[in-house]
């Protein structure tokens, strides 16, 4: 058969935009340097930089889909959607581009009516949510669920421990809550769960509870359990959760391996997958 232009383009010409270096949480884990410190202006993108933005993809991008099927803009942060505004401005500018989708990776904390309304004026073809959730309330509470770092509390002060623990419950459900709008809504939307060592031997459960709230995928950001298969306990637990998670989809939800593949976004060539988690 003889190959075209379109089969030698690549999939996808993808770049990411930091909107806003600010963030309303400070999960452990994360490398941030802004994590819910005070709000300040200048740590969001300027209107210039977003303009030079916009201006390079409207003037190159007939060429840049020579080679390249579409163009994928993923908005991030620290938490984007604290400049909504600004990613709106960004939107409204580009989407009148044919060939250009926008993917808004957010903590989820600030999804709600407002920005679902906001969203309308876009086809939801041209946009999806990545939300940055590990599982149930339990693994969020431990290290994603914190609003300032836990040592400026006093241990012995039992009301503010208190109020803490409970604004941290009630940033999960808003979380939730957000989640269920956007798939009430119709609008795509995937999970992208860190797994850290003390998760991993909940790792089933936690999956389990991600799969319920019906996302159209689940992106494994650690896929060293898999890529590396590192001898450390912590790895063979997090491949034994796979395992069972694969399995558990295949005999009670009727996936296939393949589309297991596809739901997490995994390689095409998944011989080696097979093989290694011994399907």
């Amino acid at each position: 058969m003889n190959r075209t232009r379109e089969d030698d383009k690549r999939d996808d010409f993808r770049i990411q935009i930091i909107v806003d270096s600010n963030c309303n949480l400070a999960c452990e884990y994360c490398v941030l340097l802004y994590r819910n410190e005070p709000y300040k202006e200048e740590r969001a993108i300027s209107y210039q930089t977003m303009d030079a933005y916009i201006g390079f993809f409207q003037e190159n991008y007939d060429d840049i889909l020579k080679y390249y099927r579409k163009i994928v803009v993923t908005f991030f942060g620290g938490e984007p959607l604290l400049a909504k505004e600004r990613m709106l401005y960004m939107m409204d500018k580009l989407s009148v581009l044919d060939s250009i989708e926008f993917v808004i990776h957010t903590n989820g904390v600030l999804i709600n009516a407002s920005l679902i309304e906001d969203m309308k004026k876009y086809p939801k073809e041209k946009y999806s949510f990545i939300i940055s959730i590990d599982g149930d309330k339990d693994i969020m509470m431990r290290y994603r669920l914190r609003t300032m770092p836990v040592e400026s509390i006093k241990l012995d002060d039992k009301e503010a421990m208190l109020k803490y623990t409970l604004n941290r419950e009630r940033l999960f459900y808003k979380i939730i809550l957000g989640i269920k709008l956007l798939h009430e809504s119709g609008i795509t939307f995937l999970f992208s769960p860190s797994i850290m060592k003390p998760s991993s031997k909940n790792l089933l459960s936690d999956l389990k509870y991600l799969y319920e709230l019906h996302p159209h995928g689940i992106i494994i950001n650690p896929v060293t359990a898999i890529y590396a298969k590192r001898e450390s306990e912590s790895t063979k637990e997090i491949v034994k959760g796979f395992k069972m998670f694969f399995d558990f989809l295949m005999k009670e939800k009727g996936l296939t391996f393949d589309d297991i593949i596809l739901f997490f976004g995994l390689p095409r060539k998944i011989s080696k997958y097979k093989d290694f988690l011994k399907f």
